[in-house]
């Protein structure tokens, strides 16, 4: 295991931003910057052993700051929309930052993709990783509570990179956080997406109203948002489902069948395969409709709890004690399409 920390430059606040670079034995990479929590890199071998970045990723600190596309980075405090920008805890209603129409949209724009973290190194026999922390004040977008939020990245050598979240806050309040990194296992952004085959592990969809929050739960089965097998991303991806148009794609919250195993993608020219588990109930499917000049160009597996459920009737709704913890995790399995 390696680790190299480079300069990647400052914020608009001063802060000065670095590149923590890991590396394991079969030299897979791993880069995050400490804006965001980011993970700016993954380079991992094709079939043919050429190693090649498989994500998303901006040049410098300016880019990160100035784009709302949220790449690699960890959202919240809470992930996806929450309608009319309130939520109500314990009969105290909180008027939210209105981000995105009448709603708010990743926590805000005060979120956890745009905060400044200190971070420290660590090194195991088998393992290398990042623990990365930063702070959200309370009232902050108008969520309640103080919060103490850690995120810690690994990377070992059986090429898997874990992500776990852990988030402590001194009052009662709604946290559900997720990491939006952009995949693309062509390597290098040579072709988009729509090739990869997707298998999520799931029956049912969300489906979105046209202010794309949860409207209802919905079977899967032999529609266009079944990916109980391995089927191609842009298989349906231009049908006249209304739901797809509406997104231009999809962007829908899965509900996972079981903890653990949650999605698998493969990339059969460059023979790349991805497998993702999850202690989380949900995963959101993102097909990058809304990349600017770059549709479908990467995709995105957000594992997180149901969005909008604190004002969901159909959803369970879970919210965060004071002085107990948050945590989820998330793993990234890379390995070579078996025959």
């Amino acid at each position: 295991m390696n680790i190299v920390i480079n300069e990647f430059g400052f914020d608009s606040h001063g802060n000065r931003i670095n590149e923590i670079c890991l590396k394991n034995k079969n030299d897979m990479q791993l880069n995050v910057i400490n804006y965001g929590a980011i993970i700016n890199k993954i380079i991992v071998p094709d079939k043919n052993k050429k190693f090649e970045n498989v994500v998303m990723g901006l040049n410098n600190i300016e880019e990160y700051e100035k784009k709302s596309q949220y790449f690699g980075s960890i959202i919240g405090r809470v992930a996806g929309r929450i309608s009319n920008a309130k939520i109500k805890i314990d009969e105290i209603e909180y008027n939210l930052e209105k981000n995105e129409g009448e709603n708010t949209l990743h926590g805000g724009t005060e979120g956890l993709d745009k905060k400044f973290y200190e971070f420290e190194t660590f090194m195991k026999k088998d393992k290398a990783g990042i623990i990365l922390k930063t702070k959200s004040k309370d009232g902050e977008c108008g969520f309640p509570g103080n919060l103490d939020i850690e995120i810690i990245y690994s990377l070992n050598d059986e090429n898997e990179i874990e992500l776990m979240y852990k988030v402590k806050s001194d009052k009662k309040t709604y946290v559900n956080l997720t990491n939006h990194t952009y995949f693309n296992l062509s390597g290098n952004l040579k072709e988009n997406i729509l090739n990869h085959y997707i298998k999520i592990n799931s029956e049912k969809v969300i489906y979105l109203d046209e202010n794309t929050l949860p409207k209802k739960v919905v079977n899967t089965n032999n529609t266009e948002f079944d990916f109980k097998q391995y089927k191609k991303i842009g298989k349906n991806i231009n049908s006249k489902n209304e739901q797809l148009i509406r997104c231009n794609g999809y962007d829908h919250p899965y509900i996972l069948k079981d903890i653990e195993y949650c999605a698998k993608v493969k990339d059969e020219k460059s023979g790349r395969e991805l497998q993702i588990i999850t202690d989380q109930p949900c995963v959101v499917f993102y097909s990058g409709n809304q990349i600017k000049d770059n549709i479908h160009m990467a995709f995105c597996l957000e594992t997180q709890y149901y969005p909008d459920a604190l004002n969901s009737d159909f959803l369970d709704k879970k919210l965060l004690n004071k002085d107990e913890f948050y945590t989820s995790y998330t793993k990234w399995i890379f390995k070579m399409i078996e025959d």
